[in-house]
């Protein structure tokens, strides 16, 4: 039914692919009957006096085919692109519309598959097939009707046993469709396998784990192979009902209108005319197990499409797109527990009935050993995650009656993990706000403290990062994020651990850049170093998902509790990462 929703706005470009289409099988028919006309004026010694007029048809005849053929290619080329843009466009939008929790759930590398394999097998099943798709069951109407208005004893021994042969191999067909999908679902799972290896190249080399995912790989590659070839296999073994598909009928026509016409049933251009309607009705008819089989593994596309076009997206509905946050309390998280979708099983929650508020133009910092809850928290902040039990409200408006892209909209988001993108520096730049000018751009490069450094760059502003920022160093792409962020100009900051992965000298010089465009924004950030939040205005200890201390630094240091203990032993250490 999505399909045909998907149809309707092309549905005068598919009328148009028929009419044509039945136009070219008319021009077919008429030069096989000009054919007759021939022969058997010929055999009456009335050749010359009706040549003149079959010529005359046969030119019409030729240019009504071609012109028709024309527009069948042109009209189902349009209609099948038009589906196909239609479809991708939705395809993307869905996918951006989906939970970022959601997302991360499923196989990663069998969503690759189904957004470039699958919609691929689409595209090319709309340029190479769907033409005969649509052709091929009105030139079989169109001459099958021809002969029987010809011969009907004759025309009926000779399309009887395909009407029984060709259904037989379409329904011999139906395996091949369930091995085409289990081809497809392992083809992304092995998919996965290529990510995994391209993701974790440094980790693999370092404990030497080529092998074992070579191996891994080679089993999924080796199990999709066997059902490749069983796929393939069954469709031999059709081979020789689709060879009888194609002599059965023209041996009848030979033996039989051969019989007929030596008995004066039939004439001799009436023969030639079914030997050649039987031919034409044949070409398409041995092909018709290879379009099923094509058109089998076009709509298990399409389902694996669709399928991902199913996936629940953020819902926005009818909530709130604008909110002030000209209030007192930012954020207030009451009484929330949650946990991850592996732990839920478990029955283990990363936080336990969780609260925290966060007060306009304060710097919050959240600290505590790995695991305690503290991302979780920032993510759940910026409705990465949604809570299913307890409440969190946003400038006092529960996020239950507020658009997740109205609370998005007012944060900016700097984490450890650098997301930069296979384009210009300007360009992951402008991410911040996409219609800044490039004065705007330079700006923000200048306050992140990276303007240097772009310029220094082959093509500074303009020069072409690689993938995830490969071409420059850790320093450098967390300071083109800060960049991003301060275009935003968002007045909210959420810092997950940004300076984790610098060395001291970097982590410096990055601290003292976020301390500097933090002034007058509301900052929320997880810290493993904890030099770095001395001076902010709380610092809450999280341990198993529960806040265990909270106060500026001085007053836990004055404490001697779980904070001053891991800020002793962070010092003890040499600041090294505890």
């Amino acid at each position: 039914m999505r399909l045909i929703r998907y149809a309707k706005p092309h549905i005068w470009q598919l009328v148009f692919a028929i009419a044509a289409g039945i136009g070219c099988s008319v021009a077919n028919v008429w030069l096989i009957d000009i054919l007759k006309q021939v022969i058997d004026a010929s055999m009456r010694g009335e050749f010359t006096s009706t040549l003149p007029r079959l010529a005359v048809n046969a030119v019409l005849a030729i240019i009504v085919g071609i012109l028709a053929n024309y527009f069948v290619i042109r009209m189902t080329g349009y209609f099948g692109a038009g589906i196909l843009r239609d479809l991708r466009r939705d395809f993307t939008n869905h996918v951006m519309r989906m939970a970022p929790d959601f997302m991360e759930r499923n196989n990663f590398g069998d969503m690759i598959e189904r957004a470039s394999s699958d919609i691929g097998t689409i595209a090319g099943y709309m340029q190479t097939y769907f033409k005969d798709c649509l052709y091929v069951p009105i030139i079989v109407i169109a001459f099958a009707v021809y002969l029987v208005s010809l011969q009907p004893m004759l025309a009926a021994a000779c399309l009887g046993p395909l009407f029984v042969m060709v259904p037989l191999s379409i329904r011999l067909l139906k395996p091949v469709k369930m091995a085409q999908f289990a081809y497809v679902k392992q083809l992304g799972l092995m998919n996965n396998n290529i990510q995994e290896a391209f993701d974790g190249a440094d980790v693999i080399k370092t404990y030497h784990l080529q092998k074992k995912m070579r191996d891994k790989y080679h089993d999924a590659l080796k199990e999709t192979f066997d059902i490749s070839n069983r796929n393939d296999l069954w469709q031999y073994h059709l081979e020789p009902l689709s060879c009888l598909i194609r002599e059965a009928p023209t041996a009848i026509a030979l033996c039989l209108g051969g019989y007929l016409a030596f008995r004066g049933n039939v004439t001799l251009g009436i023969l030639t005319a079914f030997i050649s309607g039987v031919e034409k009705i044949n070409e398409p008819l041995v092909g018709a197990y290879q379009l099923v089989v094509r058109t089998q593994m076009a709509m298990i596309s399409i389902r694996r499409v669709f399928e991902i076009m199913e996936m629940p997206v953020e819902d926005t509905g009818s909530r709130q797109s604008e909110i002030n946050t000209d209030c007192k309390h930012i954020f207030e998280m009451k009484n929330v527990s949650f946990a991850y979708l592996g732990q839920e099983l478990c029955g283990k929650n990363v936080l336990e009935q969780f609260d925290l508020t966060v007060e306009r133009g304060k710097r919050i910092a959240l600290v505590g050993k790995s695991g305690c809850g503290k991302s979780t928290v920032i993510k759940l902040l910026c409705r990465q995650y949604e809570v299913r039990n307890g409440e969190i409200l946003f400038c006092e408006t529960p996020f239950s009656e507020i658009r997740p892209d109205a609370v998005r909209s007012k944060i900016a988001l700097i984490s450890q993990d650098t997301a930069i993108f296979p384009m210009s520096v300007a360009d992951n730049i402008r991410i911040g706000k996409p219609n800044a000018r490039a004065d705007e751009i330079m700006d923000a490069a200048k306050k992140a403290g990276c303007d240097d450094f772009i310029k220094a760059l082959p093509n500074g502003y303009d020069t072409l990062l690689e993938e995830k920022g490969s071409n420059l160093s850790g320093g450098q792409r967390q300071r083109l994020c800060i960049a991003r962020a301060l275009l935003k100009n968002a007045p909210i900051l959420l810092l997950d651990e940004p300076t984790s992965a610098l060395d001291k000298e970097t982590e410096v010089q990055v601290t003292e850049t976020l301390r500097h465009i933090s002034q007058d924004k509301t900052v929320v950030t997880v810290a493993h170093r904890l030099t770095t939040i001395t001076d902010y205005d709380e610092i809450i200890v999280l341990d198993e998902g529960h806040i265990v201390e909270r106060g500026t630094h001085q007053e836990l240091m004055e404490a001697c509790g779980m904070y001053c203990r891991m800020y002793h032993n962070y010092a003890a250490s040499g600041g090294a990462e505890q």
